[in-house]
């Protein structure tokens, strides 16, 4: 199965860094790194999936279930 690299940014979490980046990683996404810079909020993902929709659509639910109080606004591809 191939392995996608992509960023979603996302709008600033509703709770503090340390639990916006647990708590994703406490819902199934262990293949995330959460990061922010400013006003600036990504969830970075290497995602192994049959599809890159599969990939993204699997991603964007991810994190609306880690209640982080986020909503994607963007999605960044990254070069494999």
């Amino acid at each position: 199965m191939p392995i996608y690299n992509f960023s979603l940014v996302i709008t600033p979490p509703a709770v503090d860094e340390g639990e916006a980046a647990d708590k994703p990683y406490d819902c199934g996404c262990d293949d995330s790194t959460f990061s922010a810079c400013g006003f600036v909020c990504e969830v970075e993902f290497s995602r192994e999936a049959f599809s890159l929709r599969q990939a993204l659509i699997g991603a964007i639910g991810d994190v609306e279930k880690s209640r982080i109080g986020s909503r994607v606004v963007r999605i960044l591809f990254h070069d494999p």
